[in-house]
């Protein structure tokens, strides 16, 4: 397989007169051609009721982060923003995400070092932005390119 983009299939319901299911849509790309290669995990919650987000690792190793804002016309994906210095993972590397709070997100992903690093973004804290990486073990903690047990 080639260079892959990154994508989202959206379910539509039609909103208007009918309920009429209309199936998924897309793929739609939200990144740009080779941004990362065609296996990579992409972590995704809502960052609040009315926002998406994505975590994903490109081929320069940066994790970077997508958000669809509901409340933006035209509603589209934005991103790719990096969190990350370039290198810090292997591309398409796993990144786990979820709440700390109901108003802070957090994600851990394992760096080039091996060391496992913990981002996160205060929805309270402005200007919003991602913090991290912050390593919360020692570098060779997990072996380079293996999965964790």
């Amino acid at each position: 397989m080639g260079p892959a983009r990154l994508g989202v299939f959206l379910l539509v319901a039609r909103a208007a007169i009918s309920a009429e299911f209309l199936g998924w849509q897309g793929p739609n790309p939200i990144s740009p051609l080779k941004f990362a290669p065609p296996v990579t995990r992409i972590a995704l919650m809502n960052q609040t009721p009315r926002v998406l987000v994505a975590l994903a690792a490109g081929n320069d190793g940066a994790i970077s982060n997508f958000f669809l804002d509901l409340d933006q016309q035209p509603q589209r994906w934005q991103g790719p923003f990096a969190i990350s210095p370039p290198g810090f993972a292997l591309p398409g590397s796993p990144i786990t995400l979820m709440n700390q709070t109901p108003r802070v997100l957090v994600a851990l992903a394992a760096g080039n070092d091996g060391a496992v690093s913990n981002f996160f973004l205060d929805l309270d804290r402005q200007p919003q932005r991602w913090q991290g990486p912050f390593a919360i073990s020692p570098p060779g903690s997990l072996r380079r390119g293996r999965p964790s047990r």
